[in-house]
């Protein structure tokens, strides 16, 4: 399977072993080791949103590590995407103004 992120990309943290930094918004910079502890590509990560009372994001360290497994890159999903919400959601309902 393939990395779900890359250099430049800003991500969400979704799994982390300090939970105070899921949910934090992140820019991925480049792979560190390829396989730490049987995680997988860990990224060194910068901290792109307001400062975590966390290891890794304290003032003035801005940048920790990150599986990528545990982040999810928002980037734009090309003119083919398709809302999967919509697919999986059984019940459609048109909106009005």
């Amino acid at each position: 399977m393939g990395l779900k992120s890359k250099p430049g990309d800003l991500a969400v943290i979704v799994n982390a072993f300090i939970p105070e930094n899921i949910g934090r918004l992140v820019k991925v910079l480049y792979a560190v080791d390829e396989d730490f502890l049987g995680l997988g590509v860990i990224w060194l990560i910068e901290n792109v949103g307001a400062p975590s009372p966390s290891i890794g994001f304290d003032t003035p360290q801005k940048q920790g590590h990150s599986p990528d497994a545990w982040l999810r890159p928002i980037r734009d999903p090309g003119d083919d995407a398709v809302d999967e919400t919509l697919i999986n959601n059984p019940v459609r309902h048109e909106v009005t103004a």
